[in-house]
């Protein structure tokens, strides 16, 4: 594969980043790339204290690409139609990201798997155990913390 994005969402990290990881021993290029996305920015979920520490994560992200040779691309607006940009210049052949349960990365990832006429692959990373392998005696799902927390 010539030509692969990362996009980074909220696993803002570069040394056991499994998208990243797998993107680089699978491509010749790798594009990182970070979406300042204002379906968060414009939320009462963007506050002050929140905003300042994904900026400083960011800085730091930039910094290390830096340091190994590479370049942090930094957009803003909507993360899709960044991602679909960003794919459209640089001719690549697939989207790597990290894997995430909430209802806003699902949704994400339905538009992004949707819009895109490239592969969108994801990895495990933003969980510590990949929530597919966490089931109750049952088989299902946890429906209470503590019994999920023993496991």
């Amino acid at each position: 594969m010539e030509t692969v994005v990362v996009l980074f969402t909220r696993d803002l990290r570069v040394h056991d980043h499994p998208a990243l990881a797998a993107a680089c021993a699978d491509a010749d290029r790798v594009m990182p790339l970070f979406v300042f996305d204002d379906a968060v920015f414009g939320r009462r979920i963007a506050s002050p204290n929140r905003t300042a520490f994904l900026l400083d994560c960011v800085a730091d992200l930039t910094s290390t690409m830096r340091d190994l040779g590479g370049a942090l691309c930094k957009r803003r607006g909507d993360v899709v139609d960044e991602v679909a940009d960003v794919v459209a210049t640089t001719g690549a052949a697939a989207v790597y990201l990290s894997s995430d349960i909430t209802g806003y990365a699902r949704q994400r990832l339905d538009r992004l798997t949707d819009a895109l006429d490239v592969d969108v692959l994801t990895h495990p990373g933003v969980t510590v155990v990949p929530t597919d392998e966490l089931r109750s005696s049952s088989g299902g799902h946890y429906e209470r913390f503590t019994p999920y927390w023993r496991r």
